[in-house]
C-alpha cells in the first residue's frame, strides 16, 4: 500500500509541542509556515485572533500553498497554566474546523495527540477508515462525515513522538512502493 502524490494544497495542524515535531516543523520546506501564538489562541480575544489565523491560512491554501500552522515552540506561561493545554488543544481544532469550513481539502495532518484526538472530535466525523502507512508509527485514514467539506478527506494523524523527521514533507509527496523508494 502507498501514500500518493497529494492532487492539492495540504494543511498541517502541528499542536504538539515534542522535540521530534519540532524537528519535523523546520523539514517541512514545502510549507508556508504560520506560528500561531498560544496565549492569543486562549486569550480574552481568541475568536478575533483565531479567525484572523483562519482567514490568512484559507488565503494560502486557496492560492495553491500548502499550509503548516503551528503552536509557538518557545515555552511560556501559556503552557504552565493549569488547564491551558486542554483549553490550547480546543481552539487548535476550532481553528482546523473553520479552515476546513473555508476551503476544500484532499489531505489534512494533525500532530499531537491530544490536539488530534480533541480534532477529530470537534470536526463531528463519525468514522475512520484505514487509507495508507506512512513510516515510524503514523497513518493517513480517510474521513466519513455528514458535512461535505470534511467527507472523504485524508487525515494523518500523529502523536508528538511519531514520524519520520520529514513525515510532513511525505504527507505531500506521498509514500510507498514507488520511485520514491528507488531514489
Amino acid at each position: 500500500e502507498r501514500l500518493a502524490r497529494a492532487r492539492g494544497p495540504v494543511f498541517v495542524l502541528a499542536g504538539s509541542l515534542s522535540p521530534l515535531t519540532e524537528v519535523q516543523i523546520r523539514a517541512a520546506h514545502s510549507y508556508r509556515h504560520i506560528e500561531l501564538d498560544p496565549l492569543q489562541m486562549t486569550g480574552e480575544s481568541a475568536h478575533g485572533y483565531l479567525m484572523a489565523q483562519v482567514a490568512a491560512i484559507a488565503d494560502a491554501l486557496r492560492n495553491g500553498s500548502n499550509v503548516l500552522a503551528f503552536t509557538a515552540r518557545r515555552r511560556s506561561n501559556a503552557y504552565e497554566t493549569p488547564g491551558a493545554l486542554p483549553q490550547l488543544a480546543h481552539a487548535c481544532a476550532s481553528l482546523l474546523h473553520h479552515v476546513l469550513g473555508a476551503v476544500k481539502l484532499q489531505r489534512v495532518g494533525i500532530a499531537g495527540g491530544d490536539t488530534s484526538s480533541i480534532a477529530v472530535r470537534t470536526l463531528g466525523a463519525w468514522g475512520l477508515s484505514y487509507l495508507a502507512p506512512l513510516p515510524a508509527g503514523v497513518t493517513v485514514c480517510r474521513v466519513h462525515a455528514d458535512s461535505a467539506e470534511l467527507d472523504g478527506v485524508e487525515l494523518m494523524l500523529k502523536g508528538g513522538q511519531m514520524g519520520d523527521a520529514d513525515v510532513f514533507q511525505q504527507m505531500l509527496e506521498g509514500y510507498g512502493d514507488d520511485e520514491r523508494s528507488n531514489v
